[in-house]
């Protein structure tokens, strides 16, 4: 099993790099890897109210990357529903796709089977922006999770590779601390103004890329490679 592993660990650690030393990877368009897109729209739910489902340019440029380096794709098409497949997979390397579903956070999780049980996962979460800031919406940086932050702070494009808690400063953090408790209060309030409205409290919040610069963001990444060794 030490063999399955190693080969893991640095097959991951081969994504971060690849990512991180070529932005022409996630730059390229879904319909240039149609199985993946298939596979894809196989995983999404019909009839539903929600138009987000659809895929990306950049998640299936991801996705292709990890096929490339010979992870196999599992059908997911409610959170957890890939465990169901444990007992009928060999022993190797797999990725799913929305781990937490549709519209939600978290877009990609590689995983080691082993005896038909998972042995070790990597969760990644991909962020693109044309500009200097990119949305985190409702959500916040978590912890020990692969960010994959592809902006164009400069005339250039560039891919931020770093975990969750190292993103934020400790100063931000207490801030999101803040309005997070705030949110959550009022989320919990009934609302006793009408029996038909239904009142959710959400963020639309953006973070700008001004401080990844070379050197911040390669220290950002020599922290990714050590966590994956």
């Amino acid at each position: 099993m030490n063999s399955y592993l190693t080969e893991f660990k640095r097959l991951n650690r081969e994504v971060c790099k690849r990512c991180s030393g070529d932005t022409a990877i996630l730059k390229k368009e879904a319909k240039d890897f149609p199985a993946i897109v298939a596979k894809f729209q196989g995983q999404a739910k019909k009839q539903t109210q929600s138009l987000g489902n659809k895929e990306t340019d950049h998640e299936v440029c991801f996705a292709a990357l990890l096929e490339e380096l010979g992870f196999q794709f599992l059908l997911k098409k409610k959170k957890g529903d890939h465990l169901k497949l444990l007992p009928t997979l060999v022993n190797g390397y797999y990725y799913i796709y929305q781990v937490n579903g549709s519209q939600q956070s978290l877009d990609f999780q590689t995983i080691l089977v082993y005896d038909n049980t998972i042995i070790l996962t990597v969760t990644y979460d991909l962020k693109h922006t044309t500009t200097d800031t990119f949305y985190l919406n409702d959500g916040w940086f978590l912890e020990n999770i692969v960010y994959v932050v592809t902006h164009q702070r400069t005339a250039f494009t560039k891919t931020l590779i770093a975990l969750g808690q190292h993103i934020p400063s400790e100063q931000e953090k207490q801030v999101y601390a803040k309005i997070a408790e705030a949110k959550k209060q009022l989320n919990s309030e009934k609302n006793t103004e009408s029996s038909s409205l239904i009142v959710v409290y959400r963020f639309a919040n953006r973070y700008r890329c001004t401080k990844f610069t070379d050197d911040w963001s390669l220290e950002r990444f020599n922290e990714v490679i050590s966590f994956l060794a």
